[in-house]
């Protein structure tokens, strides 16, 4: 081989030893970026994992590992749309039970529940045994309403495991949804015949928030916190209860108990960013209220809460275009239309205020028929039992 010949061999070995130097210097790096977002998750830093985290995946774009831990992150923070995206990217690369649960409970904490039924049913087929997966599949369909299909899951799981209380309650409040009464009713009675446990005054106390009975509730959830405060969630129902019960700053107290646990609880950021907004502490309840928005991105009432209070701060433009969200989200919704119409008020956008005046006239018109049917029900109903 000639001279030219070995110095163009050379040269080439010279580029590959050169590239290679630089892929391993660069793999070292992600390493110490991925060790110092472990250490900082570990420690609680959980703003700084995010950021070392990010570091990491920018040295490896695909490393199953920081992608997955990323997401944890996340949703510990509550940033749930953000975790999802990354348990997203984590499962195009992997087929891993574990980041496909972890997408599904990100998707049901955040409310969207249809994607946490997709998710929730591929990890079923694999593990049908599995208790938790059953329950928070059944707890999907309960939100959404399907009934029947809370029974056929349920209804095998009550007779193999009749000490599961979530299943009772599922079961039985779903039956009795469905009109069979006497059975739901059983299974409530059997749950109830279990004995004092926070679990069953936690269910109990959720049970008569939905129906209302917000003293009854308060009652209930506060000798579930006696019996165990560590209960997920359970701060955040008892501070709902208190809200209702005309106890705000109690509820206050309650709410920062939950987000102190779970920085990404919807309930309590959501409900103490109204509380604080209604005591006029503007810059905490918007920063609260911005954070549920993140959390349920699909739902209505964030950006509607959200736009009080920016409307409170008389920051028009970002009231405005809060307010615009929460109409796409609930077009029907009076509250939403109505505060437009003074937001647009104060923004001097005429054209605009005049047509949701025009808007909320229409649901003005909508419930007073409603409430007129309801009314003539009722009158027909009593007519007919009076000629029994």
């Amino acid at each position: 081989m000639d001279w030219a010949g070995r110095t163009v061999i050379l040269g080439i070995l010279s580029t590959v030893f050169a590239l290679a130097h630089a892929l391993a210097q660069k793999g070292g790096d992600a390493n110490e970026r991925f060790g110092q977002a472990v250490r900082l998750h570990q420690a609680g830093d959980l703003d700084g994992a995010v950021v070392a985290y990010q570091e990491c995946l920018k040295l490896q774009p695909e490393r199953i590992d920081a992608i997955s831990n990323l997401g944890v992150v996340l949703a510990r923070l509550g940033r749930y749309p953000e975790a999802i995206r990354q348990y997203q990217h984590a499962l195009a690369l992997t087929g891993d039970a574990r980041i496909r649960r972890n997408l599904a409970i990100a998707s049901y904490k955040s409310g969207m529940l249809s994607d946490a039924v997709r998710e929730l049913s591929v990890l079923r087929e694999s593990a049908p045994g599995d208790e938790q997966i059953l329950t928070l599949l059944s707890d999907c369909y309960f939100r959404l309403g399907e009934n029947r299909k809370v029974l056929e899951l349920l209804r095998p799981a009550a007779s193999s495991a009749p000490a599961n209380p979530a299943v009772l309650y599922l079961l039985g409040t779903a039956l009795i949804r469905d009109n069979q009464i006497a059975e739901g009713q059983a299974l409530i009675d059997q749950l109830l015949r279990k004995g004092e446990s926070a679990e069953v005054r936690f269910l109990i106390g959720t049970t008569q928030l939905m129906g209302r009975q917000y003293a009854e509730a308060e009652q209930t959830l506060a000798r579930a916190v006696s019996l165990n405060a560590g209960l997920p969630e359970l701060f955040a129902y008892y501070g709902l209860a208190l809200m209702k019960s005309g106890k705000g700053q109690a509820a206050v107290t309650a709410f920062r108990k939950e987000l102190e646990r779970d920085p990404g609880n919807y309930a309590a950021n959501l409900n103490l960013g109204c509380l604080l907004r209604d005591q006029k502490k503007l810059d905490e309840a918007v920063g609260l209220l911005r954070k549920a928005r993140e959390i349920r991105p699909n739902e209505a009432q964030p950006p509607l809460e959200l736009g009080m209070a920016y409307s409170l701060q008389t920051r028009w433009p970002e009231a405005a275009s809060a307010l615009e969200d929460a109409a796409r989200q609930d077009p029907e919704s009076i509250a939403v239309h109505r505060a437009l119409t003074e937001v647009y008020q104060h923004m001097n956008r005429a054209s605009e205020r005049d047509a949701q005046r025009v808007i909320v006239q229409r649901l003005e018109g909508r419930d007073q028929s409603d409430s007129a049917i309801q009314k003539l029900h009722a009158q027909i109903m009593e007519q007919l039992r009076n000629e029994k």
